[in-house]
């Protein structure tokens, strides 16, 4: 990676007399620039010289988020000696326009050092934080295929993250097994991600939730080598990606595609972007529901949203089969008077051959 030149920054700044805080190129502001590429004595320099260090991009990335994405805590460390704030008024840490938190950012990253580091700056609440569109920090730590054990083993653990949830995206719908399985995760983390026991007691009613083993199912998906990261979340991409057609070299995941427009507000329409494949890493066709599911968005009209809020639109019926899309095993807990229960009794309605809902 080729390195900024000191004196040439010193020579702007210092003789010139440049705008330290001028706004301009990809990551529109110098110290975005410099911590985004983990240029440590840039960044050091910038701040000493008053860098803004509250100034943020189009999409809501602070200099803190962009920290929190990098696999080492050199960049937060100097953060940290110039007392950078961490939280706003009421207390919260800052997010982005897509409502993620330095917590959102270290859990992705896949480094523990860097991860529990963040974590404890924060009450433990933040653990569990969903972003604006509902994907809490165990989600993002399982955009990465190389996500760490430690962590995901400590959100379920501290931050109570549940492997029974189910969130959309545009086009499909996820629980954490079913996306760590397309994502690629090592087989330790898969085995955090399955429950103990196939059946839970849901709160009050006393009724049986059901684990749909088919549901969980995903081929792996295309993995371009570390070629191509997303320019909203900074995670190497995983099967279907997006280009901007106006924006040079500037790439969306499919799951931060699936928020615009706040991934990315100067071309937030899907007229901005060409689609790029493929998405799985075999070449075998897909299952007929894989495909007919790969062609029809949700309700949720392109946001990511949890099952159960109004957004999706309209209530499941009671006693649903898998047959018919078997939505009961994974209904997040706060939404247990909602959620579909199924008796012992229907039992003998699984069919395991159906994989997709």
């Amino acid at each position: 990676m080729r390195h900024p030149s000191q004196e040439l920054i010193q020579y702007l700044v210092e003789t010139l007399g440049d705008n330290i805080n001028g706004q301009g190129g990809p990551y529109e502001y110098p110290l975005l620039a410099a911590c985004a590429f983990g240029y440590d004595e840039q960044l050091r320099y910038l701040l000493e010289k008053g860098a803004d260090p509250n100034v943020e991009d189009a999409a809501g990335h602070r200099i803190l988020h962009l920290a929190c994405s990098l696999p080492v805590t050199k960049a937060l460390d100097i953060l940290l000696s110039f007392s950078l704030k961490l939280t706003e008024d009421g207390g919260d840490p800052p997010t982005d326009i897509m409502g993620k938190t330095p917590v959102h950012y270290a859990a992705s990253i896949g480094d523990w050092d860097l991860f529990h580091r963040v974590a404890s700056l924060y009450h433990e609440r933040e653990l569990s934080r969903a972003d604006k569109g509902g994907w809490t920090p165990v989600y993002w730590a399982l955009m990465n295929p190389q996500a760490n054990p430690r962590v995901i083993r400590y959100l379920i653990e501290h931050g109570s993250a549940d492997i029974w949830a189910r969130f959309h995206t545009r086009y499909q719908e996820w629980s954490p097994l079913k996306l760590g399985r397309f994502v690629g995760v090592s087989e330790e983390v898969l085995g955090l991600l399955s429950p103990a026991s196939h059946e839970r007691s849901v709160k009050m009613s006393g009724k049986k939730k059901r684990w749909v083993d088919g549901f969980h199912q995903s081929r792996k998906g295309f993995d371009r080598g570390n070629r191509i990261t997303c320019d909203s979340c900074r995670l190497f991409v995983i099967g279907i990606y997006y280009e901007c057609k106006y924006c040079y070299d500037y790439d969306l995941c499919f799951r931060c595609y699936s928020s615009l427009p706040d991934s990315h507000p100067t071309h937030g329409s899907d007229e901005d972007w060409n689609e790029v494949g493929p998405e799985f890493a075999d070449n075998g066709e897909e299952d007929p529901a894989a495909a007919s599911e790969a062609l029809v968005p949700n309700e949720s009209g392109g946001n990511v949203y949890h099952v159960g809020q109004d957004d999706m639109g309209g209530s499941y019926d009671h006693d649903e089969t898998e047959e018919s899309g078997d939505i009961s095993d994974d209904i997040d807990d706060d939404d247990d008077d909602d959620d579909d229960e199924v008796d012992d009794d229907n039992d003998d309605n699984d069919n395991d051959g159906d994989n997709e809902v």
